[in-house]
């Protein structure tokens, strides 16, 4: 998945303290960016612990840690990113499984694209550059 240029700051300073703290206590570096105090990876249980705390704290309703990818999808496509994009991102082996997972997200801005045919400027232009034969004569 690609990366922000903030997101890849954030991991640059925290991979370079990482080997300072390593240097300095003369154990290896770890291969994991999140690591319990042994250097050890996270286990997957105590992960959805932590992410469903504060959604019960807060009185949200519970949701699988996996829902985030969907919320990255919906950001994503929110921002008009192409939906080939978000196929990437997401690691789908194909469109079809982004348009019918996510695709539905991109609705909104499908009808603003469509809105745009009411424009009269577009509509003016559009029948401005097609060959006499082919013009809708209106009568």
């Amino acid at each position: 998945m690609d990366k922000s240029d903030q997101l890849l700051a954030v991991l640059k300073a925290d991979k370079t303290a990482a080997a300072a703290e390593a240097l300095r206590t003369g154990t290896p570096v770890s291969e994991y960016v999140f690591t319990s105090k042994n250097r050890k990876p996270f286990e997957s249980s105590w992960v959805r612990k932590i992410f469903s705390n504060p959604l019960k704290t807060s009185g949200l309703r519970a949701v699988p840690f996996h829902a985030l990818r969907h919320s990255c999808a919906s950001a994503l496509i929110a921002n008009e990113a192409s939906l080939t994009y978000v196929k990437g991102q997401m690691g789908h082996h194909s469109i079809n499984v982004t348009v019918d997972v996510d695709g539905h997200l991109s609705r909104s801005a499908n009808r603003a694209e469509v809105n745009k045919l009411d424009d009269e400027k577009l509509l003016k232009s559009a029948t401005q550059t097609q060959p006499e034969k082919n013009r809708i004569e209106s009568s």
